[in-house]
């Protein structure tokens, strides 16, 4: 049996560790001003396309398959991890009550200007 530890996409998961991890070892969101998530290929349709709705989710369903929500939730959040909270609909349209800090929407737009200009790996932010 395998248990589903955070309340999103699976494929956003590596990046809420991560983030979980850095929030372990006391980085303060403040300061932070981008961050870039590297994914496989096939999963930037999913958690990363387009850019612009990863970045202001129509809603809290759709905030579950951003790769930058999640991880700024995981960041964010309080507690073990991320929960059902971080993904309302509620946060998702209202900026004032979002848990998403405005690098999340300005790291995604200067991702994919990067993943535009080089063939480099590519890559979510």
């Amino acid at each position: 049996m395998v248990f589903k530890p955070y309340p999103c996409n699976h494929f956003t998961h590596a990046g809420v560790d991560a983030a979980l991890r850095l929030r372990a070892q006391w980085l303060a969101p403040a300061d932070v001003t981008a961050i870039e998530l590297g994914v496989a290929k096939p999963v930037l349709r999913m958690i990363a396309e387009p850019p612009e709705a990863k970045a202001r989710p129509a809603s809290g369903y759709h905030a579950a398959f951003s790769g930058p929500c999640t991880v700024a939730a995981a960041l964010l959040g309080g507690g073990l991890g991320v929960s059902h909270e971080d993904f309302t609909d509620a946060a998702a349209r209202d900026p004032a009550a979002s848990p998403w800090p405005p690098w999340c929407a300005a790291s995604r737009t200067s991702a994919a200007a990067r993943r535009s200009r080089a063939p480099s790996p590519p890559s979510c932010a």
